[in-house]
């Protein structure tokens, strides 16, 4: 105890030499607090003794979450306080110090930046809105790096080789993914925006491709009845023009008068139909009532009736309008 004792009063004192020779022997924990619960960082740092403040932040050991036991001020809060800005740029610069024990809260709910900002020291305010915006400009950039291997397929992690290291490997290993582990959860809500923000584009050029595709099925469909209506309507006036030129051909030309209907030579009668006309194979006609008659199949001009005459048959039925 007496030597935490002599130490943090070396460090309230800014006696460099006895700082640095306690460190060196190693008779200190150099995060120890005092009885009232204040650790040399923050004693040093809160009286800008930057000497000291390099010194112990050079410490391997030196953790610079470290509160005082009733305040839960860092070295950070202190030095924002008194506005030591040297020893506020010091701490900043620790290859340890990130944003989350930048922004570390108080026991009354205030960070360094809020203590600088209420006692009026722009200077810390400043240098912290630097730092910050550095980090996630660096976080950003990290995270975009990892993106960008993540899409190349390279985000392998090497494995681990226990086999000969130290402990103080071990630990320097677990600090190191412990630093990232912000990062890497960070990485992971970027990635998880992407996915949304990509599906989200997706789905509106999706529904900009179905209401093109709506709208093509409509084009067609209406094309489609048009075309049919024309075509229907062409066909109506076909059938309505040949009715009209077949009722104007029939007008212009009156059916052949009834003299004109061959009469069978043996009863002397007009063929009308019913009946049936036959000829013989020079062509003379014969009703089929008389056809039976004749002898032996004979017309008067020795020829042999040989079938239907089916022609004249149609043409009787023409001239009387009975086609």
């Amino acid at each position: 105890m007496a030597h935490i004792d002599n130490f943090l009063d070396a460090c309230d004192t800014n006696n460099v030499s006895e700082v640095r020779q306690m460190i060196s022997a190693g008779v200190v924990n150099i995060n120890a607090r005092d009885s009232e619960g204040w650790p040399g960082l923050y004693i040093a740092m809160g009286y800008n003794h930057t000497e000291i403040v390099a010194i112990l932040l050079a410490g391997r050991d030196i953790l610079l979450d470290t509160t005082h036991s009733s305040y839960g001020w860092t070295g950070l809060h202190a030095a924002c306080y008194n506005n030591s800005v040297e020893s506020a740029r010091l701490f900043l610069a620790h290859p340890a110090c990130t944003t989350h024990i930048v922004t570390m809260l108080d026991k009354d709910g205030q960070t360094a930046e809020m203590i600088a900002s209420n006692r009026g020291n722009q200077d810390c305010v400043r240098i912290i809105k630097e730092f910050i915006d550095k980090e996630k400009t660096k976080e950003q950039e990290d995270i975009q790096r990892l993106m960008k291997r993540l899409r190349l397929g390279d985000v392998g992690v090497e494995p681990v080789m226990l086999e000969g290291m130290t402990l103080a490997q071990i630990g320097d290993a677990i600090e190191k993914i412990t630093a990232i582990e912000p990062t890497m959860e960070k990485g992971k809500n970027t990635l998880e925006v992407e996915h949304q923000q990509e599906l989200q584009k997706l789905e509106v050029e999706r529904q900009t491709l179905q209401r093109k595709l709506n709208s093509v099925l409509d084009k067609h469909a209406e094309e489609n009845n048009l075309y049919e209506n024309y075509c229907t309507e062409k066909k109506s006036q076909k059938e309505i023009l040949q009715a009209e030129l077949q009722q104007r051909l029939q007008a212009a030309q009156p059916n052949p008068p009834a003299s004109l209907i061959p009469e069978c030579p043996i009863c002397m009668e007009s063929m009308r139909p019913p009946l049936q006309i036959f000829n013989c194979s020079n062509g003379h006609l014969i009703c089929s009532i008389c056809r039976p008659r004749v002898n032996m199949n004979k017309c008067h001009c020795e020829a042999l009736y040989v079938g239907r005459a089916t022609a004249m048959e149609q043409m009787v039925r023409q001239m009387l309008g009975i086609m």
